[in-house]
Parts: C-alpha cells; sequence; structure tokens
C-alpha cells in the first residue's frame, strides 16, 4: 500500500484495527511515510528524522497516555471475558447434550 503510494488506504486500514478511529496525528504519518519511502532520495536522513516536528513538538502528558492505554486494556479485558463466557456456556451446552444422549441410550 505504502510502495504504491496509497497512504491514505493503509492509515485507514490501521484506523479499522483501532476501533475506527484514527489515532495517528498528521506529524506521525508524515515522519513514518518520509522514513520508509520507496525512493531512497526521499528518504529522511538521520538528522532529518531527529530535527522532526513530530520527535521534537509538544509531548502528551504523561497521564493521558495512561489513561489511553487503561481505556484500550479495559477493551481488551472485556472480549476476553465475552469468549471465556461464551466458550463457557458452549461447554456447558455441548455437555448437556452429551449427557442427554446417554441418558437416552440408557433408558
Amino acid at each position: 500500500m505504502l510502495a504504491g503510494g496509497k497512504t491514505d488506504v493503509f492509515w485507514q486500514v490501521h484506523a479499522k484495527g483501532n476501533g475506527g478511529e484514527d489515532i495517528y496525528s498528521p506529524e506521525f504519518k508524515d515522519l513514518f511515510e518520509n522514513m520508509i519511502a520507496l525512493n531512497p532520495s526521499k528518504r529522511l536522513s538521520m538528522q532529518q528524522v531527529i530535527e522532526h516536528p513530530w520527535l521534537t513538538g509538544e509531548m502528551t502528558p504523561q497521564q493521558v497516555i495512561i489513561d489511553d492505554f487503561m481505556r484500550r486494556k479495559n477493551i481488551v479485558d472485556d472480549e476476553a471475558q465475552k469468549n471465556r463466557e461464551e466458550k463457557k456456556a458452549q461447554r456447558q451446552t455441548e455437555k448437556a447434550k452429551k449427557e442427554n444422549r446417554q441418558r437416552r441410550a440408557a433408558g
């Protein structure tokens, strides 16, 4: 995608992986795209990377980062719990079916 110049598609795919939320700043996208440019003459030098606005700009406060990670962790934990409950329900259903078959076979 990126090599073909379809950066918008690349970022849309990554947004889908984040619940449709585009979590990447324009500065980050610019840095990333220019670091991995297919044409070496268009790639950033190390000095340009070090001086890039994404690296030299304003930092997100630590508490905002922690809060965001906790929000994401809660989403993952909730999904894992839901999956465990579904698997447990499936096991119980299968167990009940097996017991019913055994009762019918014995009766």
